[in-house]
């Protein structure tokens, strides 16, 4: 049964990218998801890439990142820790180079903890501009 409180402590976002990056990426630099596509609860700041915990709890996060004629490959970071890598690698096929990865990772966090997907390698992230391939997203599940 759900009551009042789980409803008032219902968390989640998903962002994208809606426009190819290719650029020279600095080290360790915050790859943003400025595309928001939900943001219940504003845990996600689509200026900055971090998703802040408003609230203990378990949460589950998600990062699909897509390229073309090279690699992107990032990070799943938790205050400053990499957990899990997203290597998206281009390869040779019968429509041209594409590559795709994703990850997921529920974690327990407590009020104020960041989270963001961090650059690793490469330099492509390819993304369609009405639906994205390449997005961010956060859920409290616990």
């Amino acid at each position: 049964m759900i009551t009042v409180s789980d409803l008032q402590r219902q968390l989640y976002f998903s962002a994208g990218i809606n426009t190819d990056v290719n650029k020279v990426w600095a080290t360790g630099e915050k790859i943003v998801f400025p595309y928001l596509i939900s943001n219940v609860g504003d845990g996600y700041d689509v200026s900055t890439g971090i998703f802040t915990a408003p609230f203990d709890g378990v949460y589950l996060f998600t990062c699909f990142l897509a390229s073309h004629t090279d690699e992107i490959k990032a990070d799943l970071v938790v205050n400053g820790m990499p957990k899990v890598g997203i290597p998206a690698i281009a390869t040779s096929g019968s429509h041209g180079h594409f590559g795709a990865a994703g990850n997921a990772l529920p974690v327990a966090l407590v009020s104020g903890d960041r989270v963001w997907i961090q650059y690793v390698a490469g330099s492509v992230i390819w993304t369609y501009s009405r639906a994205p391939y390449s997005t961010f997203s956060g859920y409290l599940i616990a």
